[in-house]
């Protein structure tokens, strides 16, 4: 089953909303329970600013909504079945990151194009 490059776009562009670290720990912060952006600052041990930063993009996204409760706003999932599902994609991480790497990275990372190379 091929897809057309709409697709293609449209998927890579989720993937790389969910590839983001900080936004896959608020994700599991909040599969838990909704939370306010202190509650996720508590739990992650992320940044305030960062928090909110990553929330707006998961908010844009259609990921995470926010219930306003007096002078509160508490962020929860969208759909649960996402978090569950990117639990059950976690099963290959065993298989895929046990590989050995054979690779040599420099700092700065510039320093690792075939130009660069000793």
């Amino acid at each position: 089953m091929v897809k057309d490059d709409k697709f293609i776009d449209a998927f890579a562009e989720f993937l790389n909303t969910l590839g983001e670290k900080n936004r896959l720990q608020i994700l599991f912060a909040l599969q838990e329970a909704p939370r306010s952006v202190n509650e996720i600052v508590e739990v992650t041990g992320l940044s305030q600013p960062l928090v909110s930063f990553h929330l707006k993009t998961l908010r844009q996204r259609g990921l995470v909504a926010t219930n306003r409760k007096k002078t509160f706003a508490y962020n929860y999932i969208k759909d649960e079945k996402l978090v569950e599902d990117l639990l059950e994609l976690s099963s290959h991480l065993e298989q895929y990151s046990s590989e050995e790497t054979d690779f040599d990275f420099k700092w700065p990372p510039w320093r690792n194009c075939k130009f660069f190379q000793d």
